[in-house]
């Protein structure tokens, strides 16, 4: 009788959970009102420009807005296109509303009522800008943490705030909404994920106008200028846009990735397994190997000779007992390409790929007073390797420590081909424009901020025209805060390359050059460097 009881018992819930599925997937389970992620609290919308919002409920179903309490207009939400919600799939119908014109200022609040009810507080209404790019753009600022600390600990804007646009490309379309997001206003908790530039491009602006900035931050890492153009301005670079189009296949994505991760792990792995200075018996991090038979090598520098593989390096650092009791933080420059770090035989601490600051925090108790050994194991995959100078380098606290710099120890592991680089899928064409630029066209803006460029020198013959047609296409997707060509301001490549005795052909110079030329496209500037 008891186990016919739990039998019931169990059937009863899994027609309970069966129940619930079913009223989740029917017109009634579908009704909530839901908003694209851009549209949140503590947004900031385009001063002085038509705002257009929308949205997402069930089709047919009216949705009331309202904007501080006065109903603005109802809508009846209409059937929608599959991919206007790709991170939404179970909406139904979309809606959109016109807000007229408002001034600088706030806080509004908006209110979204049908099934459901959204409340929408802390919005401002100010100037929003793009700010989009690669790497130099993406900078956080957590990178200037200790070139600029006061910037960081004294950053109390909250009415400069940024929204960072999940980085998801998409070759298929272009998209309506991204899958996270959140305003964010500028104070010590959040400043380390704005993107540096932006933050004091919208510092300078606050400071001047006293208006309320938004940012839409946008940029990816090594990304070439095709990636933001849209498919309709790739039609004038054929092969720009075969390119894009071949990843739409996304059995062609799942080999290239696999094929990138076998060829990683094969590489790394074969280098691991040849590695003498790993073998467990003896390692050359350990504070009993005997280094003296090791050659010189300067700290900083690199290898004379093109070298591609693994290579160790290795000094001993003596401490007091004050020293070794106080220091918490190893600084080692930039290294190339890549590092394992060990203090007395312990890993405190690893980098993958060259160019972030190397700054290690030392577990307490790991020093010692008298000597100490530092160890580095540095993976070289292309020919060029060393530690840069101008670099800091040292191990202690910020306002006291020991250099590194001089003499260590040095020999090399093994040796390697070099690595084939990865594909980079996320780069193609066409993919960020539909991923990550696109879903930003619905709102006004006030104008681009962009700086790019390095990834687009080995071609900078073509840069000029595809740069002023993504220009040109930007402007034909976003809406501007006036009737005047969408402002597009942008940074010129530093020149930074090292100086020769005599004049070469130089394809920085020539992006460089190509960027100059970008000017003639009507109300743009650029920075000069």
């Amino acid at each position: 009788m008891f186990e016919l009881q739990r039998v019931r018992s169990k059937r009863h819930r899994l027609q309970l959970a069966l129940s619930s599925s079913l009223l989740l997937l029917s017109p009634a389970g579908l009704a909530d009102i839901m908003l694209p992620k851009l549209i949140s609290q503590g947004m900031v919308l385009q001063r002085d420009s038509t705002i257009k919002l929308w949205g997402y409920a069930a089709s047919g179903e009216t949705v009331v807005v309202s904007f501080n309490g006065k109903v603005i207009g109802q809508i009846q939400a209409a059937p929608a296109l599959a991919s206007d919600v790709p991170t939404q799939p179970a909406a139904q119908g979309r809606w959109q509303i016109s807000l007229p014109a408002q001034p600088a200022g706030g806080p509004h609040q908006f209110v979204f009522q049908g099934e459901n009810r959204i409340a929408l507080n802390d919005v401002y209404f100010g100037d929003v800008w793009v700010a989009s790019g690669q790497s130099n753009m993406e900078l956080p600022m957590a990178r200037l943490k200790e070139a600029y600390p006061e910037d960081l600990t004294n950053a109390d804007y909250p009415l400069i705030r940024q929204f960072t646009v999940p980085q998801h490309y998409n070759f298929h379309a272009p998209q309506y909404d991204v899958a996270t997001g959140e305003w964010l206003s500028a104070n010590p908790k959040t400043i380390e994920h704005f993107s540096a530039l932006a933050f004091y491009f919208a510092r300078d602006l606050y400071r001047q106008h006293k208006v309320p900035i938004g940012i839409l931050n946008n940029a990816l890492g090594g990304s070439p200028v095709e990636a933001w153009l849209s498919e309709s301005a790739l039609q004038a670079f054929p092969d720009a846009l075969a390119e894009g189009l071949k990843y739409r296949d996304p059995h062609l994505i799942a080999d290239v990735t696999a094929a990138d991760q076998a060829k990683n792990q094969a590489w790394y792995g074969d280098l691991q397994r040849r590695d003498p200075g790993l073998n467990p018996t003896t390692p050359w991090y350990s504070n009993q190997f005997d280094d003296s038979q090791w050659q010189d090598f300067t700290v900083p520098g690199f290898r004379a000779e093109p070298f591609t593989g693994v290579w160790w390096l290795r000094k001993t650092v003596q401490l007091s007992e004050a020293q070794a009791k106080q220091a918490d933080t190893l600084r080692l420059g930039s290294i190339v390409d890549a590092e394992e770090v060990y203090l007395n035989g312990v890993q405190v601490g690893h980098t993958t790929y060259q160019y972030p600051p190397r700054r290690y925090d030392i577990p307490a108790g790991l020093l010692k007073a008298g000597a100490n050994q530092l160890a580095l194991r540095i993976t070289a995959t292309n020919g060029k390797t060393g530690l840069y100078p101008d670099k800091p380098y040292w191990l202690g606290t910020d306002s006291q420590h020991i250099p590194l710099t001089g003499v260590w120890k040095m020999k090399t592991a093994a040796t390697a081909k070099p690595l084939p680089g990865d594909t980079f899928i996320r780069w193609k064409p066409l993919g960020l424009f539909n991923g990550l630029a696109a879903p930003l066209t619905k709102l006004p803006v006030k104008g681009v901020i962009w700086y790019q460029g390095e990834s687009n020198v080995g071609q900078y013959q073509q840069y000029k025209e595809r740069f002023q047609a993504m220009i040109q296409d930007w402007r034909s997707h976003f809406q501007a805060a006036d009737d005047k060509p969408l402002p597009f301001l942008y940074v010129q490549l530093a020149n930074f390359l090292e100086k020769t005795a005599q004049p070469q052909d130089s394809s920085w110079a020539g992006l460089r050059e190509a960027q100059r030329q970008s000017l003639s496209a009507p109300n743009t500037a650029c920075i000069f460097r």
